[in-house]
């Protein structure tokens, strides 16, 4: 993973911790676990990132 999409990803975990109300821990290993990130989010940067 290269540093934009690592900014990116740590970007979108900060956003969704803060609007759920959860630590960002907890939203990252949530996102994790259901596979969401790594099979959807990074694979996705290069679309993600321009909304």
């Amino acid at each position: 993973m290269d540093n934009e999409t690592l900014e990116f990803v740590t970007y979108c975990i900060s956003k969704l911790a803060q609007v759920l109300k959860m630590s960002q821990r907890e939203v990252y290993r949530r996102l994790k676990q259901s596979g969401i990130l790594y099979d959807y989010i990074v694979p996705s940067y290069d679309v993600l990132h321009t909304f």
